[in-house]
């Protein structure tokens, strides 16, 4: 399956601030952000705005290509010194990568199948990685993405359209994966 470029997946990128509205005071002119891409109704009685029923996309389609975007100042999250603005448009991907894996029932040696393979899976992959995941197995659509799982040293990557995923997984393990993620 073929993709149309340029693309980018998800609005996900980071720039400096050109002009401030009226009445914004938490950031300034000239300082790198990056874009928080939903906003919760600010109301959260659960501590976990990401499921808010009031949420909202503020961005749509790939911006990343603007010259320039209007968006609210609670969206806009500071890059620290040393970080770099390519850098920081995986603050987003990563951070939910880093969660799911801390949020998983795994431990160290456990097998991993990942359902795709694009920013957040290949974050989840490396964060598995880290952690001590034993064997990772991968299905993911598009090629260039099981390239790079491949890349990554990932011991087994399908293509869901060739192969039947689960059968495959549980026929390389003898019992299949220990924790899944699906994030296609």
């Amino acid at each position: 399956m073929g993709r149309i470029l340029p693309e980018t997946d998800r609005p996900r990128f980071a720039g400096t601030v050109s002009e401030l509205g009226d009445n914004v005071d938490e950031v300034s002119v000239g300082a790198p952000m990056a874009l928080n891409i939903f906003l919760s109704c600010g109301d959260c009685q659960e501590g976990m705005p990401q499921l808010c029923t009031a949420f909202n996309w503020i961005v749509v389609g790939s911006p990343g290509f603007s010259d320039s975007i209007v968006m609210p100042a609670s969206a806009a999250v500071p890059v620290p010194n040393g970080v770099s603005l390519r850098q920081a448009t995986l603050a987003e991907p990563l951070s939910v990568s880093v969660h799911a894996i801390k949020r998983s029932n795994r431990d160290v040696g456990d097998v991993v199948g990942v359902f795709g393979a694009g920013q957040i899976r290949l974050g989840i992959i490396d964060a598995a990685q880290t952690v001590g995941a034993g064997k990772i197995l991968v299905s993911e659509l598009y090629s260039a993405w099981r390239d790079t799982a491949v890349e990554l040293g990932i011991d087994i990557v399908i293509d869901p359209c060739e192969t039947d995923s689960i059968g495959h997984f549980k026929d390389e393990t003898d019992r299949g994966v220990d924790v899944s993620f699906e994030v296609a």
